[in-house]
């Protein structure tokens, strides 16, 4: 099913690409992703973290200019050399998967940082492209000035969205998935804002005003979500992919 807008943020911003893959290294040896040199022309931005909630599992992330250049480069040796570099100390139950997403207008990595929370969420496939804006539309887990801003605030920048490519599988249905990247400045300010920051309600005062989180999941669910997870990841960027 189409997504509304996909092809003016394809457009506008490119594609990226995201690789989960495991590595028993405490430290991530860069130099396994010497092969996205070839095609430095074609790539805006790359990324690399650890997975917090599973500490043997990293994402690469690849902002690629065009789907042709990411296409192309998926029929390259290089690929092959990337994808056997990333494998290489994966358990043959857990290789490489990548998967493809689209943000809408922005960069998508205007919000990493050490402490960036990735959450995907899986809408039945049969979501009609008038829900599909409603879920871009959801209210973000920002600050509002209705409710004070605080200082400092919790996060680098308003959370980004996109949606990945293709049909996923979700407890036994079809479904579509999208994702948020919220860039918090530390996990304890994360915690402070989840735990803290309310939504304005005119009848409501205090602490009986809903909190964010908890508007931001309601929202989902009366969207039709089947599931969400989140992950937590301390990216960091390669400044030179020759370098690596």
């Amino acid at each position: 099913m189409a997504i509304p807008h996909i092809s003016e943020w394809e457009k506008r911003v490119g594609i990226t690409s995201w690789t989960r893959f495991e590595t028993s290294e405490n430290t991530i040896d860069t130099t396994i992703f010497k092969p996205l040199a070839a095609c430095k022309p074609h790539v805006r931005v790359v990324y690399y973290g650890r997975v917090a909630e599973s500490p043997r599992e990293c994402l690469l992330v690849v902002g690629w200019k065009s789907r042709e250049a990411y296409m192309a480069f998926k029929k390259s040796p290089h690929y092959e050399e990337l994808m056997t570099n990333l494998g290489a100390q994966s358990t043959p139950l857990v290789q490489p998967q990548t998967q493809v997403a689209v943000f809408s207008r922005v960069w998508f990595n205007m919000s990493f940082g050490p402490n960036t929370e990735v959450l995907a969420a899986y809408f039945p496939s049969s979501t009609t492209p008038e829900t599909q804006q409603a879920v871009l539309n959801t209210e973000r887990l920002v600050h509002t000035e209705a409710m004070g801003l605080p200082s400092p605030r919790c996060y680098k920048k308003p959370p980004t969205f996109g949606w990945i490519d293709g049909l996923q599988d979700r407890n036994g249905q079809t479904a579509i998935a999208c994702m948020w990247c919220h860039g918090w400045y530390s996990k304890e300010l994360e915690e402070r804002f989840k735990v803290n920051e309310r939504r304005f309600h005119l009848e409501l005062t205090g602490t009986d005003r809903p909190l964010a989180v908890d508007v931001f999941e309601q929202d989902l669910r009366a969207l039709g979500v089947i599931d969400w997870e989140t992950c937590h990841v301390s990216f960091t960027r390669i400044l030179e992919l020759g370098s690596v």
